[in-house]
């Protein structure tokens, strides 16, 4: 057996290693997953440095490593990822949270100032990410998750236990709102749906095509089969101004706006990322009062 290495020792060899794989953020990647496999905080790292490693959790390291070079998403090995300042569980099941979908959370707590939503739905759920931040920001609100996929679901559900509001969410699993059976009608439906057009999909960044899930991502032929269904389908449950809000691609603004305009909504609404690009669209159904 070999000796034991420092804790600075094996992250300097996973920098290496990873740098060597071709991975642009190297020396980040390797900080991390050895705190994930060692349970430290960033302090606790520096503090900690020239602690030896225990041989399992060396062996952990080097798998984490492994995998890393075979292109597995880092959220994906370290089963976490945060989002809105929560923390998130994530596996190949469900789509890795992205900082683009905050802005969609924001745009909905600032609608939230003016018209309260007490009902919500958001159709696919995925890691429950929209859900779970909706219910720790808006604490009257009774909220209804969909998603097709039961191991989606499994996810969602225990990501709104480790952030305390699993008692705030129902769960149903269902193709868009197919299943959704209630004489209540809701204030807000909120979705990101699957957006990429489908010969896109080949084209995408070989670790998302690999492995994140095809069914979160392929929206159809142009990307919007899902706004059309769900615009669609929501007029069936939204109150009068209730509102419909989407994260889009960044070149479907117009299309989703077309969709919504057709289909009775009005003050449609486009709201740039903070990249400057268009990134969501909301609108409410029928007669709503001027903002």
């Amino acid at each position: 057996m070999g000796k034991l290495v420092t804790v600075h020792e094996m992250i300097e060899e996973g920098s290496k290693r990873l740098e060597e794989c071709n991975k642009a953020n190297f020396k980040i990647e390797a900080e991390l997953l050895a705190l994930n496999v060692l349970g430290y905080t960033k302090l606790e790292r520096i503090l900690k440095a020239n602690n030896k490693v225990a041989r399992e959790d060396e062996e952990t390291y080097w798998d984490y490593i492994s995998k890393r070079c075979q292109g597995i998403p880092l959220q994906y090995i370290t089963r976490e990822q945060e989002f809105m300042g929560f923390p998130f569980y994530v596996d190949s099941n469900v789509l890795i949270p992205r900082q683009d979908t905050e802005t969609l959370i924001e745009a909905i707590i600032d609608k939230s100032r003016e018209t309260p939503f007490r009902n919500i739905i958001e159709i696919g759920t995925g890691s429950g990410c929209i859900s779970v931040s909706l219910a720790k920001f808006l604490p009257y609100s009774e909220i209804t998750a969909i998603d097709i996929s039961a191991n989606a679901l499994e996810v969602a559900r225990k990501n709104a236990k480790i952030n305390q509001v699993e008692d705030r969410i129902k769960w149903i699993q269902g193709d868009l709102l197919t299943n959704y059976i209630s004489d209540k009608k809701i204030d807000l439906i909120v979705s990101n749906p699957p957006y990429i057009r489908t010969q896109d999909c080949m084209e995408l960044d070989y670790e998302v095509r690999k492995h994140e899930p095809n069914l979160a991502l392929d929206g159809g032929r142009d990307g919007l089969d899902f706004y059309r269904k769900i615009t669609r389908q929501s007029k069936e449950h939204l109150i009068e101004n209730g509102m419909l809000a989407y994260e889009i691609g960044h070149d479907q603004s117009k299309d989703v706006y077309n969709i919504m305009d057709r289909n009775g909504f009005t003050n449609i609404r486009q709201i740039k990322d903070l990249a400057g690009r268009d990134r969501v669209v909301l609108g409410r159904f029928k007669g709503m009062l001027n903002e």
